[in-house]
């Protein structure tokens, strides 16, 4: 007798089960739904209510739209000792579009073999100064001949510093404001300071704060810098992230953010081969990454190291949300490329926007 085949809904549950029985991750939520219509599926383990480290998901929740924001603002005039780093309306966009010409990552904290990194907690205005006086210190400021994008933290820490160097206040103030302003739902996200231990997954032992994280932000860099920083910061729960996805998708100013990078979008017939493709504040799901078959290599989303990512079909109006804690188990994550991939395959099914996964891959 033929077994029945599955359904999409139960092949995913089925899939995720062995990956935390094997320690991999202690927490999940994976849900998806269609913008028209709402949720029309989730699924969690350890609970609804669990708050993420959504790490570099806060560039495109908090940063990359309100740069996108103060474009059509006056730009104010700035002091000399900024004016070597190309802060205009064209740099700024360049900023979040990892076409600054800033490295990819580097540990702020570390000053030399022994002394530790002095924490940039201070005023708003403080803190642009002195990062980029720290950077042209110790020689990380953007490159002049560096051709195409390069993933970089410090320029979303530069977009960061700049928007609360310009209004005089908190990254976390304005954001709440532009909230406000444009009717998003946020009760479902809050700053690494925010957030209450035991209602966060676990993101791993850290070797240098020589203790398991759980409610304390993963990033390194952001830890020592203190306050919500350009580059990552925020924790959400699964439906604090759909509920803002939604909400920020019906928006004039979230209208705006998606149609600015989808204009950038390319045909990926043109590059096969090609992983993600960094836009204007939001990625383009690539052949050959985890979100190639949700959306059919046209979504736009992003994703983050410690476990999380969203994708959105421009086109049908669809999204999905796949987050762990996936650094529980270490900071290595090769494994998890495969994971996610089949995730949004099996969610993209479910809510009508996926081509079938044929590989069967892991």
């Amino acid at each position: 007798m033929t077994a029945c085949r599955q359904s999409p809904q139960q092949q995913l549950e089925r899939y995720l089960k062995p990956w935390r029985q094997a320690g991999r991750w202690t927490h999940d939520y994976a849900g998806c739904g269609s913008f028209r219509q709402g949720l029309v599926y989730e699924t969690s383990h350890g609970g609804q209510s669990t708050w993420f480290d959504l790490a570099s998901l806060s560039k495109a929740i908090v940063t990359a739209p309100l740069i996108h924001t103060i474009q059509s603002e006056a730009e104010p005039i700035l002091p000399a000792e900024l004016q070597f780093l190309d802060l205009t309306r064209p740099g700024l966009l360049r900023l979040i579009s990892h076409r600054s010409g800033f490295r990819d990552w580097v540990a702020l904290w570390i000053q030399d073999a022994t002394e530790a990194f002095e924490p940039m907690w201070g005023l708003c205005k403080t803190r642009l100064p002195q990062f980029l006086q720290l950077c042209r210190q110790r020689g990380y400021l953007p490159s002049v001949d560096q051709v195409g994008p390069v993933y970089s933290d410090l320029g979303y820490l530069a977009a960061g510093f700049y928007l609360e160097y310009r209004y005089d206040r908190s990254l976390w103030e304005l954001f709440q404001s532009f909230a406000r302003k444009e009717k998003l739902c946020i009760e479902g996200l809050r700053p690494h300071f925010v957030v209450q231990a035991p209602l966060c997954a676990p993101t791993g032992f850290c070797a240098l704060r020589k203790r398991v994280l759980c409610g304390e932000i993963h990033d390194e860099n952001a830890s020592f810098i203190g306050g919500l920083p350009g580059h990552t910061g925020m924790f959400g729960t699964g439906r604090g992230l759909v509920a803002w996805l939604e909400s920020f998708y019906r928006s004039p100013a979230g209208r705006a953010f998606f149609a600015s990078n989808q204009v950038l979008m390319k045909d990926p017939l043109d590059e096969p081969d090609t992983g993600l493709y960094q836009l204007c504040g939001l990625d383009q799901a690539g052949p050959a990454s985890t979100g190639a078959f949700f959306g059919q290599g046209k979504a736009l989303g992003h994703v983050g190291f410690t476990g999380g990512a969203f994708w959105v079909d421009m086109q049908r109006h669809k999204y999905a949300v796949f987050l762990t804690n996936r650094t529980f188990s270490g900071r290595r994550g090769h494994w998890f490329h495969e994971v996610r991939r089949r995730v949004f395959d099996l969610l993209g099914q479910i809510c009508g926007c996926s081509s079938v996964d044929k590989t069967g891959s892991a």
